[in-house]
């Protein structure tokens, strides 16, 4: 399977990434931009691949420069459909500037903040691109910008920052979820002040359980279509013991009890973990919603992809650190392989612009 072989790749990069001090980092980037370049063809040349390509074709179907800002879909996507459509591009050329803005600044926070990057792209490789960058690509490219503001919270660059997040939010609302870590991300949290967090969280998620957030909704801001969106992720509680969640605490937890190996050399410590410590508290509080559960909590919890490299890094052992990667890679196999199996008929078989292309000329 093509997606398969393509992590394994990966996986000997990340292995000379991690074991290889001496002659590797000479050529990591010059790497790195290669394997983004064909990740950009793969993604972005596309054709009738991905499980929401359809809806976003119906999209572009729809779109004219007359009606992009009253299709009840953000004004940044509808309004590039518009333009590509009247410049007379094909809904195949959406796909491909979506791709190459999203999978460029992913690129950019790889190289910029991750101390192993092709760790950082072996874990974005199985749980963000073939959900996002063959899926939900407004989302895909909303999370591309907030990831990359990492750099504008750190220097404090307000402006920059508004920019990047309102380009977010013009292709994803949700992007406003992320706004507060510029106002929390530099902050230095003791475990008392996290572990009290933690406990207010738990009562917030009481409450709603209580349908006292309902309540507010109804009753404070008066605001049907809000409960109407809320309820409709609702559902059964997410519960606190499946894998991704216990994951996602053991992540947390190694990178706050490795930090005083992590800090030197990460200056962006203090964003990473209470941004990531963010999507633990959300999944604790929304775990009856699964939309701000996870979706909504993504955001912060693609900052793993970040966060891993620098525990591995933090470990030392060498012998230790490779089985660490192996134990990632199976888990991001897993991944893969879910994003795949669950919708076969929309992975497989891929299929390319330039397979069409050819076929054409025979």
């Amino acid at each position: 399977m093509i997606y398969l072989i393509i992590l394994g790749v990966m996986f000997i990069f990340a292995f000379f990434d991690i074991c290889d001090e001496e002659h590797f980092p000479k050529y990591r980037y010059i790497f790195l931009a290669l394997f983004f370049i064909f990740l950009l063809a793969f993604a972005g040349l596309r054709y009738e691949v991905g499980y929401d390509y359809d809806s976003y074709k119906s999209i572009f179907d729809t779109v004219t420069v007359k009606n992009f800002m009253s299709l009840y879909i953000e004004v940044g996507y509808t309004g590039l459909n518009a333009v590509l459509k009247t410049l007379g591009f094909g809904f195949e050329a959406v796909i491909f500037v979506v791709a190459a803005w999203s999978l460029f600044f992913k690129y950019e926070a790889i190289r910029k903040y991750s101390i192993y990057p092709f760790v950082s792209l072996i874990l974005y490789f199985s749980s963000n691109f073939i959900i996002q960058d063959f899926g939900q690509i407004r989302q895909g490219l909303a999370i591309a910008m907030t990831l990359y503001s990492i750099g504008s919270i750190k220097e404090r660059d307000l402006i920059k920052f508004l920019v990047l997040m309102g380009v977010a939010m013009s292709f994803h609302y949700t992007a406003i979820l992320f706004v507060p870590l510029y106002f929390l991300g530099n902050i230095k949290l003791s475990y008392k002040q996290m572990m009290a967090i933690v406990a207010a969280s738990i009562i917030f998620y009481v409450m709603i359980l209580m349908g006292v957030f309902e309540y507010f909704i109804t009753h404070v801001l008066h605001s049907e279509y809000i409960l109407w969106k809320y309820q409709y992720y609702s559902g059964e509680p997410l519960g606190f013991f499946d894998f991704t969640f216990i994951f996602r605490v053991f992540v947390f937890a190694a990178f706050v009890y490795l930090g005083d190996k992590i800090r030197p050399v990460c200056k962006y410590y203090d964003i990473l973990r209470n941004g990531y410590f963010i999507a633990i508290i959300m999944y604790i509080v929304f775990n009856t919603n699964e939309g701000l559960a996870t979706r909504g909590a993504l955001y912060y919890k693609t900052f793993e992809i970040i966060l891993v490299p620098y525990i591995i890094y933090a470990v030392k052992n060498k012998l230790l650190v490779f089985n660490a990667a192996l134990i990632f890679y199976f888990y991001t196999v897993k991944d893969v392989l879910g994003a795949v199996l669950w919708q076969t008929e929309k992975f497989l078989p891929y299929n390319n612009v330039l397979f069409e292309f050819f076929k054409h000329l025979k």
